[in-house]
C-alpha cells in the first residue's frame, strides 16, 4: 500500500490555514491531529477501499452449539465469508453468517458446518492521539507519538515495547501508523474546513467541506468507475 506521510498532510493544512507550516504551535499541532482523527473516521469506511481490504481464513471453534471464529483488533468490518477462497477463482460458495460480540469478543457466526471459512474484511481504523516525539521520556508499549526523520518526514508511531529510544534510532520498536496516500487531500481540506469552522468562518467552512467531499469522489470514481472493481451482490440461499 502507497502510504502518505502525516507531514505532508499537516503542511498542506497549515498552508491553507495562513500558518507557518515550519513553526506549528502545541495547540495548533494537536487541533490538526485530532480533526485529521475525525475526518478518517469518516474516508476510511466510506468505500470498498482496496488499500484497506485483506483476507484471513480460520478455522471454526464450536461452543454451545454455536459454529464461529474470533476476530482479532486487526478486523475493523467484515464484509464477506465465504467456503472457498474468493482469490483463487470465480465459482465461490457462500456461506450463512452473521456478525456477534460479547463483552470482550467479536465473532463470525456460522451458520452451517463449513470449516474452514475464509473471510474478507477492512481493517480497524487506526486513531490519531500521539504527541510529538519527547528525546527524554520512556515509552511503553501501545503509547503513540509524533515523531519526523531528518529527512523532514514526520509521521505517527506505536510503541510495541517499552523504549526510550526514537522511532529513527530504535525501528524495531515502533510500528508506523499507515494510511492510504488516498486520503491525503480529503483529510487536507477536510481538516482545514474544521479550522475555520473552529475560527468561526461558516460559510467558508461549507465551501471547503464540498471540496473535501468532492476529493472523495473523485477517488471513489477512480475504483468504481475507470478501474471496474464493482462488489458483486452475494446471495445465500436456503434448502
Amino acid at each position: 500500500m502507497r502510504a502518505l506521510n502525516f507531514s505532508d498532510v499537516l503542511k498542506g493544512w497549515a498552508q491553507l490555514s495562513a500558518l507557518d507550516p515550519s513553526n506549528i504551535s502545541t495547540f495548533e499541532f494537536s487541533f490538526s491531529r485530532d480533526a485529521a482523527n475525525n475526518r478518517l473516521a469518516l474516508c476510511w469506511e466510506s468505500e470498498y477501499w482496496p488499500e484497506l481490504v485483506r483476507y484471513a481464513t480460520s478455522a471454526i471453534t464450536t461452543s454451545g452449539g454455536v459454529n464461529r471464529v474470533t476476530l482479532d483488533s486487526t478486523v475493523g468490518t467484515v464484509l464477506n465469508a465465504t467456503a472457498d477462497d474468493e482469490r483463487a477463482g470465480t465459482r465461490v460458495r457462500s456461506v450463512p453468517w452473521r456478525l456477534a460480540s460479547d463483552d470482550t469478543s467479536s465473532y463470525i457466526i456460522v451458520r452451517d458446518n463449513t470449516d474452514p471459512i475464509f473471510y474478507r474484511y477492512r481493517k480497524a481504523r487506526p486513531h490519531l492521539r500521539g504527541s510529538v516525539f519527547d528525546s527524554t521520556a520512556s515509552y511503553v508499549s501501545g503509547n503513540q507519538v509524533y515523531f519526523t526523520t531528518t529527512a523532514g518526514l514526520g509521521n505517527f508511531y506505536d510503541a510495541n515495547t517499552t523504549t526510550t529510544g526514537s522511532p529513527s534510532a530504535q525501528p524495531s520498536e515502533w510500528d508506523v501508523v499507515e494510511i492510504p496516500y488516498i486520503f491525503q487531500h480529503y483529510l487536507v481540506r477536510g481538516m482545514y474546513a474544521d479550522w475555520l469552522r473552529f475560527k468561526q468562518r461558516y460559510e467558508a467552512a461549507v465551501l471547503e467541506d464540498r471540496a473535501a467531499e468532492s476529493v472523495m469522489k473523485l477517488e471513489a470514481d477512480k475504483l468504481y468507475r475507470q478501474s471496474g472493481q464493482v462488489e458483486r451482490l452475494n446471495m445465500v440461499t436456503y434448502h
